[in-house]
């Protein structure tokens, strides 16, 4: 069985009705995009020698929704994307390095039940921001450098999919766009 990944658009109210039980992380505060420069360094909230983390983590809550359901939620399946390819993806489209990609996305994790077969993250509003100014030729460039990624690690018969590829980041931008424009936030639910 593959690993199931659905981008999806939540406010905290929608998190805390479908998501019930779950704890978000910290949100740095948002900044509004500059309309000039779209760029990284202007949009990116996160102050990088004093990052968020929590006071103290929260623990698991048995009561937690094990498995919820997002379908009421905007949602784009595009199965596969765990977060070494979501860093690969976020550095592509920013230009900065994967490790800091990496280091920025694994700051979302929401906390659910003990031993979830689910996993929900909160993606940076920098991610969103990105994925939402992002030109076609951008996403056809961040979808080659994703199926490389996966054709040096498991080889040439996983290529080929950069086109299709490239379709499902385009869904997942106007995703991103809509939570901009009604200030959701963009998450993924991953299922192993």
């Amino acid at each position: 069985m593959g690993v199931i990944t659905d981008f999806f658009l939540a406010t905290t109210a929608d998190v805390a009705r479908v998501l019930n039980g779950w704890q978000l992380p910290p949100h740095p505060e948002r900044c509004p995009p500059n309309s000039q420069n779209d760029q990284l360094s202007n949009v990116e909230p996160v102050v990088f020698s004093n990052r968020t983390h929590w006071a103290h983590s929260p623990k698991p809550n048995p009561n937690a929704n094990p498995a919820p359901k997002i379908d009421s939620l905007p949602n784009v399946q595009c199965n596969g994307m765990l977060p070494d390819k979501l860093a690969l993806l976020f550095a592509t489209l920013t230009e900065i390095p994967p490790e800091l990609a990496q280091d920025l996305i694994s700051y979302g994790y929401l906390t659910g039940p003990p031993e979830p077969e689910v996993t929900v993250q909160r993606l940076p509003l920098a991610l969103t921001s990105a994925l939402a100014n992002a030109n076609g030729a951008d996403l056809t460039r961040a979808a080659r450098t994703l199926e490389d990624d996966d054709v040096d690690r498991w080889g040439s018969g996983v290529g080929g999919k950069a086109t299709e590829l490239a379709t499902v980041l385009g869904r997942i931008q106007a995703l991103a766009k809509h939570g901009l424009s009604i200030q959701a936030d963009l998450f993924i639910w991953t299922c192993t």
